[in-house]
C-alpha cells in the first residue's frame, strides 16, 4: 500500500521542485490529508462490473443502486506499479472496497480516497454534467470550492453546502 502514498508524495515534491503552480497537485494533497488508505478485494457476488475507463460513472451508478455503499474518489494503483491513477469506487460502511470498474481486483491494489456524501455527489455532478466530483467537468480542474468547504468544516470530511 505504501507504493500509492509514495507515488502521490513524489508527484507533489516533483511539482514543487519544478516550481509548478501548486494548484496542479491540490487534489493529491487533499486526498493525502483527508483520505483513507484501503486494500482492494474481489468484487462481491451480485455486483456487475461496468465499462472500463468509466470509473466515475460506474461507481456513481452503483452507489445509487446500492445505498448501503459509499461513493469514493481518489487514487488507486496496482501492486508493484509506482503510478497513481485517478479513480472512483465504492466502499461498504466497514471500509471494504467495491470496485465496479477494474477487472480482477484483489488485495494487490491499493486505494486512497475520500467518501463523497450522496447529496454532495448529486449536487456537484448536476452542476457540471460530469460524474467526477474532485475534478470539475471536461477541463479536469480541481474542484477548489468543494475542497475549501471541506477543509473549513469542523473536523474535515464534513463538507458543507455552498
Amino acid at each position: 500500500m505504501s507504493n500509492l502514498i509514495a507515488a502521490l508524495k513524489f508527484k507533489i515534491e516533483s511539482m514543487r521542485t519544478l516550481k509548478w503552480d501548486p494548484r496542479h497537485v491540490a487534489v493529491e494533497e487533499f486526498v493525502l490529508k483527508y483520505g483513507t488508505l484501503r486494500l482492494g478485494r474481489a468484487l462481491p457476488r451480485g455486483i456487475r462490473r461496468g465499462p472500463l475507463k468509466q470509473c466515475y460513472m460506474n461507481a456513481y451508478k452503483l452507489a445509487d443502486r446500492r445505498p448501503e455503499l459509499n461513493y469514493v474518489e481518489g487514487f488507486a494503483c496496482r501492486l508493484g506499479l509506482p503510478l497513481d491513477i485517478r479513480h472512483a469506487w465504492c466502499e461498504t460502511k466497514d471500509g471494504l472496497v467495491v470496485d465496479p470498474t477494474w477487472r480482477e481486483t484483489s488485495e494487490k491494489e491499493s486505494y486512497i480516497g475520500v467518501v463523497i456524501p450522496r447529496e454532495v455527489r448529486i449536487r456537484e455532478t448536476s452542476k457540471t454534467g460530469y460524474y467526477g466530483v474532485l475534478w470539475e467537468g471536461p477541463w479536469e480542474s480541481p474542484n477548489f470550492k468543494l475542497m475549501e468547504n471541506w477543509t473549513t468544516a469542523s473536523g474535515g470530511g464534513n463538507e458543507t453546502s455552498n
